[in-house]
């Protein structure tokens, strides 16, 4: 097998990387002043920022290293043997045309994020108080309109019939995701407690688990799950082209 640059295909990881090593000094930067930072009740949010600074610095980075590896021109060539990598990809490759019932999943799946969003909606609109005092119009913005994003782009996919072209899109659903639980983890403008208030009465025993700390945990698991969604729906949109490129799979671009 032979391994070939190809620097087209660098370019994006290059350019994840050099984001990544701005945000990485900007951390340094802003390390010592945040430490003193977070002991001062008005200044603590620094602190917080300086960490979001650094979580989105080390995910560029490795974001960057995994999308340069995947600019190896020819790394996903049909009759090569990758194991289980090589098997994701040829899959994802050789399914990228969605069917009716595919479109029709997509559709469903986004039906369905709507009505969760307009769940929380109504809990706004009727001020049960689960939206504290804290979440403002900017959160409500980011709120919305991230869930928005994300109930547009498998809408998209049903549209446009095709999964690998809308994988830069996810990546940023997924980036936008993960950037803002981590905005909403420092303010934290939700009250859990008052989750079931909006629940069915026959329903509210099995809403027990309905607090603070659990809802903490759950938008670290947001964050974490974006910005997982970002790095692989990046290397597999760029692992797909270059198979379909190669390999001459029938859904290629």
């Amino acid at each position: 097998m032979e391994w070939g640059p190809d620097a087209r295909r660098f370019i994006p990881g290059i350019l994840l990387l050099l984001a990544g090593a701005a945000l990485f000094v900007l951390w340094v930067l802003l390390v010592f002043v945040s430490f003193f930072a977070f002991f001062l009740p008005g200044l603590r949010g620094v602190f917080y920022l300086s960490l979001d600074i650094l979580v989105a610095s080390v995910v560029l980075l490795a974001s960057g290293v995994l999308l340069v590896l995947a600019g190896l021109a020819g790394w996903w060539r049909s009759g090569e043997d990758w194991g289980w990598i090589g098997g994701v990809v040829t899959v994802q490759a050789e399914g990228d045309r969605l069917g009716l019932l595919e479109r029709s999943w997509e559709v469903a799946g986004a039906a369905v994020s709507v009505l969760v969003l307009a769940f929380f909606a109504e809990n706004g609109v009727k001020g049960t108080g689960f939206f504290t005092r804290g979440f403002g119009p900017s959160e409500a913005a980011l709120f919305y309109g991230t869930w928005a994003f994300a109930v547009a782009v498998p809408l998209a996919r049903a549209v446009y019939g095709r999964r690998n072209a809308l994988r830069p899109f996810a990546a940023l659903e997924g980036a936008l995701v993960g950037a803002v639980a981590l905005w909403f983890l420092e303010g934290f403008p939700f009250d859990f407690s008052r989750l079931p208030a909006m629940v069915p009465a026959s329903l509210r025993l099995a809403m027990f688990w309905s607090n603070d700390l659990v809802g903490r945990l759950i938008v670290v698991l947001v964050a974490f799950g974006g910005l997982a969604s970002m790095v692989y729906n990046l290397v597999v949109y760029l692992a797909v082209r270059s198979r379909q490129r190669y390999g001459g799979t029938q859904n290629s671009l």
